[in-house]
């Protein structure tokens, strides 16, 4: 039997190796994390700005809306965010008019975020699920009491920050993850009480969102594991955005590379067979 070239060889390696050869890089990149040197974009940019200039003791809302699938994108630059409000001694109510959002707020409040020495009841609140999509939106912008009770039982119109923030009236900022809840509240929140909006998003839905970065109505957007990413390096803590992208941006490059090759073995063999 006639021995076969590299080039030949090359083309006919098992499938298995090159996925194996591919997750091997994104695993390497997750568990040892680079800090890639991105260029920050210009909604990364202006959310930190925003947060940066607002005074101690201002109040923001942090609404999660997108199912558990989309928590790799958005959830790096949710958490960057979040723990930036924190370190600036900002109010902060946690609330989801999605079901799944409650879940995942939830675990990042207790898992990944660092409250320092803020109080609960007092610097920040977890409403958690509240039932309703745009309905709801409305409704807990015009009297913060109406969900009753907070993630715990604990009844809202005891806590000191609801007595203190009390309507949308009262909000400096309000922060949507994900995107159906992005109009919902532009036209229950920003349009009706002109509070700020602001959203970080899955990749896919960046250039939708742009005309409302462009007009003002939002005041930053952070676009997907990117934005995430980039925050965290304006922050200074590299977290799960910047795994990410790691992950991504290597395994891409191995992806390309075997692509490459394979090109370039299929163009030697078909210039030998000539």
């Amino acid at each position: 039997m006639e021995k076969q070239s590299i080039w030949t060889r090359l083309q006919n390696v098992d499938t298995r190796y090159i996925y194996l050869i591919a997750g091997l890089v994104s695993v390497i990149f997750v568990l040892n994390p680079v800090v890639l040197d991105l260029p920050i974009s210009r909604g990364t940019q202006m959310l930190y700005d925003f947060i940066e200039e607002l005074p101690p003791g201002s109040v923001i809302v942090m609404s999660e809306e997108h199912s558990v699938g989309f928590w790799p994108e958005c959830g790096p630059g949710a958490v960057a965010v979040w723990q930036h409000a924190f370190n600036k001694d900002l109010k902060l109510i946690f609330i989801a008019f999605l079901a799944d959002g409650a879940m995942m707020e939830h675990n990042a409040l207790t898992v990944l975020l660092d409250t320092g020495n803020d109080v609960y009841g007092e610097d920040w609140i977890e409403i958690g699920y509240v039932a309703g999509g745009e309905t709801g939106v409305a409704a807990f912008a015009k009297d913060f009491t109406m969900p009753n009770v907070d993630y715990y039982g604990t009844p809202l119109d005891t806590l000191p920050l609801i007595k203190e923030a009390s309507s949308a009236n009262d909000l400096d900022l309000w922060i949507v993850t994900g995107s159906t809840g992005n109009y919902w509240c532009l036209r229950q929140v920003n349009a009706i009480y002109n509070v700020p909006q602001a959203t970080v998003t899955m990749a896919g839905l960046e250039p939708t969102f742009l005309p409302y970065l462009d007009s003002g109505q939002f005041v930053g957007m952070l676009n997907s594991v990117r934005g995430g990413a980039e925050y965290e390096n304006l922050v200074e803590k590299p977290g799960f955005g910047n795994q990410m992208m790691g992950a991504l941006t290597y395994g891409t490059g191995v992806t390309f590379l075997l692509i490459l090759i394979g090109n370039i073995a299929y163009w030697v063999e078909r210039r030998s067979a000539e």
